[in-house]
């Protein structure tokens, strides 16, 4: 299914986290053995088309048969969330090699709203890896309620400065023009534009620092840098926002790299958003290659990241990491800063879907590509749907979801935002 129309002009809540324990899994049992069922009947009826599905879908989710006791005593609470200084794992998780479910999973669920109208909830999972580099934003009154995943890679500072002080000001400003519809999108543009730039000052605050010869200098502003967020130059993250205005029911999702975006209307998955992967996207490969990217056999940008658009990486944007500006300017660019957004193979231009919502539409699920690569959007929709259904918070939905990915198999960080229309 193609994703909806797109366009191309385009906390401080009350989040308090709450630990997975056995209770949790023993109430919602039946769930789990209502997903397997789920996913045994989306397997018949699909597997005529199997044989003709593409490669940015799974086609078979494997039930790996584990009891929830053994599940729970498996999954241990994330000490801490952030986990700002855990180093970046050197292996991509796409040749690193697949352990055990029960090797090391962890589990950490956030509860944000209760039910109701514009209830929102999320749930993350580190996983089998050994940092978490997802991060998941909610911010939310009565005029905007927004929705972000940020997966990071090359650490996690860049994805935790997105989550926490770029969706902060976001959602001010798209909340102060809740009622300006054509502004929504403009806005979101803008924002992604301006957030990388000013994660290129951060790199650029850190390269110059590092080569002052007075080491105390340095330091200090490597540590003034890092309580930022700030990050190292190949550091970078996907962004996926969605700002939901209930006045006027639209929404507005802008987004980079491949945590994808999927609406439940009538039931039905319908994909908000599509993967800026070149190896499933024939778009995003042309545009690569018209601009003079290099892409490996496997579809992989300079050999290196299998994203074509994405906040940070700044290795790969020519920018200059060691400019220095003129004493007290007032801006924090160089003039090639702007014109190189514009021309970089990996882009931080994001695409943007405006949609307006109808009685049908339901719910979106927003997730990291974790969750993607082992579940299909019919089949997370479904799942989501059946839980929300049951009487679920959208949190202990996340959570179900969250469940089955890793039951499917996944041994990435895994992170859902769902958000009820």
């Amino acid at each position: 299914m193609q994703p909806m129309q797109q366009t191309g002009t385009a906390a401080e809540h009350n989040v308090k986290c709450m630990p997975l324990a056995q209770p949790f899994l023993r109430k919602h049992a039946r769930s789990f053995q209502s997903i397997d069922r789920v996913t045994e009947r989306k397997q018949g009826e699909e597997e005529s088309d199997s044989e003709d599905s593409d490669e940015s879908s799974i086609g078979s989710v494997e039930d790996l048969s584990l009891d929830d006791d053994a599940l729970a005593a498996s999954l241990q609470v994330c000490d801490d969330a952030n986990d700002d200084d855990d180093d970046d794992d050197d292996t991509s998780p796409r040749t690193r090699p697949r352990r055990s479910l029960l090797a090391r999973p962890s589990f950490e669920a956030i509860h944000v709203h209760g039910q109701g109208p514009a209830a929102t909830g999320f749930a993350a999972a580190k996983g089998s890896r050994s940092t978490m580099e997802d991060r998941v934003a909610i911010e939310a009154d009565t005029r905007a309620v927004l929705a972000g995943i940020f997966d990071g890679h090359g650490g996690s500072m860049m994805s935790h400065w997105l989550a926490t002080t770029f969706c902060a000001h976001l959602h001010e400003t798209l909340a102060a023009e809740a009622s300006n519809e054509t502004l929504a999108p403009v806005l979101l543009k803008e924002a992604f534009l301006n957030a990388d730039l000013e994660l290129l000052a951060q790199v650029r605050e850190i390269k110059q620092a590092a080569g002052k010869s007075l080491q105390a200098q340095a330091d200090q502003s490597l540590r003034r840098c890092k309580s930022q967020g700030a990050a190292k130059e190949d550091a970078g993250s996907t962004a996926t926002v969605a700002a939901l205005f209930p006045e006027t029911r639209q929404l507005v999702v802008a987004w980079v790299g491949d945590s994808r975006a999927v609406l439940c209307r009538n039931g039905r998955a319908v994909p908000l958003t599509r993967d800026h992967r070149p190896a499933v996207d024939a778009d995003e490969r042309q545009r690569v290659l018209d601009m003079g990217g290099v892409l490996s056999g496997s579809g992989r940008l300079f050999h290196d990241l299998n994203l074509s658009r994405a906040m940070g990486s700044f290795k790969h944007k020519g920018h200059d990491l060691y400019a220095i500006l003129p004493p007290f300017s007032e801006t924090k660019e160089t003039d090639n800063d702007r014109r190189l957004q514009a021309q970089n193979v990996l882009s931080s231009v994001p695409e943007i879907c405006d949609v307006r919502l109808t009685a049908e539409d339901h719910f979106v699920i927003i997730a990291s590509d974790g969750v993607w690569d082992v579940v299909e959007n019919e089949i997370a929709v479904e799942i989501c749907r059946e839980a929300l259904h049951s009487g679920a918070t959208a949190n202990e939905a996340a959570e179900t979801l969250v469940h089955h990915a890793i039951r499917a198999g996944s041994a990435d960080n895994l992170s859902v935002a769902i958000m009820c229309l």
